[in-house]
């Protein structure tokens, strides 16, 4: 090398020199460097000392084993010799966490990262010592919920097995944790609920979040328990937390029972009232047999067809499923059967048109409106048509979106006459309707006699509408 050849590869090591001080004195990591073969410190940077609150000539002749608690003091040892080996083989080295000694006695935990340096044709080891107490105490504080919630924690592995559990997995279920971390997870799950378990897990391994998934765990005494999971997956795992609802599932199994048993004893109080209504409509019919008077024979009619008109809701009550409410179009349909029996003579001539939409009452409004049906309808088949002449009938039903009912039924017949007033008048008919509308309904009346009878009444579903 000549002269000027050897003078520039000196500056340029004096720079490469005064580049390593500047940053070896100003990184905020702590630096130390040791003997590779006696592990003793020769060198520490200001952030060493601040680290360790020692002045950096205590820091030197220090053992690299000395800078950790002493409880670590073989672990610290041995890593120092798994660094020296992986890196006079060229391999990367792998980072490590521990405490680091500090002058006042509390303790430090850092990240280490080392590599071999040449100095002076002798190779050191060069540590950088990372400050990670923040992120420690965030993984403390995480590891103190983990292990304390009252629910099943667990980090799972999309290949089937348990990487984490939580102390609560072992108090629930009675495996070790040894035993619920070396057997896949479905090994637990009850067998009929296998394939939707495995169903679930191919969705988070697409990445959707699983909620309120239901299957059975066993536990060591051979019995299942059943457990509500919340998943969600990220970088390859699935975090999730399971809740033991088994002493859930079995009050709701005896709600079920319960309300079965009292839907039985419901449908068979609606069977009988229903059945003991029958027979007084069949004693009336057999008594009426005997009564030559039309006026009295018209009254037991009348009162017979009340009375089924009654017997038809707890009938049809009776044949529902769930027993609350009644389908007012198919209770008219049947209604409207029972008056063509009644008055098949008047009748004949006349249409009877409906224009009932699906609606569903509660009884509290389904008998009391069944029987006004009833009324208009029979006053409709008496009085419209005296003559027995031709004409119609006709009979609507519309909920509004208000929640309101509104029920029609008008005819073309010979209307009322102008001096009734539906309000005040002994006949019974009319008694009820008016009433009922008004009191048993609590809804409004309206009567329009411009051309036949058309009587108008509207009231407040107090049960859910179906239309």
């Amino acid at each position: 090398m000549t002269p000027a050849g050897h003078k520039s590869y000196e500056e340029e090591l004096k720079r490469s020199e005064d580049r390593f001080k500047l940053l070896f004195d100003n990184t905020p990591d702590a630096i130390f460097i040791a003997d590779i073969d006696t592990g003793i410190i020769i060198d520490a940077n200001p952030s060493a000392s601040t680290l360790l609150m020692r002045p950096k000539e205590e820091i030197i002749g220090m053992h690299q084993s000395q800078l950790h608690p002493p409880e670590v003091e073989h672990y610290s040892k041995e890593t120092f010799t798994q660094h020296v080996t992986e890196t006079r083989a060229g391999m990367p080295v792998k980072p490590i966490e521990n405490k680091v000694l500090r002058a006042d006695g509390t303790y430090v935990w850092v990240e280490i990262n080392a590599k071999t340096i040449l100095m002076e044709d002798k190779e050191f080891i060069l540590g950088v010592f990372r400050d990670i107490s923040k992120r420690r105490k965030a993984l403390d504080e995480l590891d103190t919920f983990f292990n304390m919630s009252h629910d099943m924690m667990c980090i799972a592995g999309t290949n089937g097995y348990f990487k984490r559990i939580n102390p609560m997995f072992e108090k629930i279920l009675g495996f070790t944790e040894m035993e619920l971390l070396s057997r896949p997870f479905i090994e637990f799950v009850h067998p009929d609920d296998r394939q939707k378990t495995l169903d679930e897990i191919a969705r988070l391994s697409q990445g959707i979040p699983s909620v309120d998934f239901e299957n059975r765990y066993e536990c060591t005494d051979g019995q299942y328990i059943y457990l509500s999971w919340v998943a969600t997956p990220q970088a390859g795992l699935i975090y999730a937390t399971a809740r033991n609802i088994t002493e859930k599932k079995k009050a709701e199994d005896k709600i079920r029972l319960s309300l079965k048993e009292k839907d039985l004893l419901l449908g068979e109080i609606h069977h009988r009232v229903k059945n003991n209504l029958t027979v007084i409509s069949s004693l009336l019919r057999m008594q009426s047999y005997s009564i030559d008077d039309a006026t009295s024979l018209r009254i037991f009619r009348e009162t017979e067809n009340r009375i089924s008109s009654i017997s038809a809701v707890h009938e049809m009550l009776y044949r529902c499923t769930d027993m609350t409410s009644v389908d007012v179009s198919s209770y008219i349909d049947k209604l409207i059967r029972t008056l063509y029996e009644t008055y098949v003579d008047k009748l004949s001539g006349v249409r009877l048109i409906t224009d009932v939409d699906k609606v569903s009452l509660g009884i509290d409004l389904a008998i009391p409106c069944g029987l006004m049906i009833n009324e208009l309808l029979t006053n409709a088949a008496k009085y419209a048509f005296p003559d027995g002449g031709t004409g119609q009938i006709y009979i609507a039903l519309h909920p509004s979106p208000d929640g309101t009912i509104e029920l029609i039924v008008a005819d073309d017949g010979v209307g009322i006459p102008k001096s009734l007033d539906i309000w005040h008048t002994p006949t019974l008919g009319w008694q009820l309707i008016t009433g009922i509308a008004t009191t048993q309904l609590g809804g409004e009346l309206e009567l329009n006699g411009d051309k036949g009878t058309q009587i108008k009444v509207r009231f407040r579903a107090r049960q859910e509408i179906d239309g």
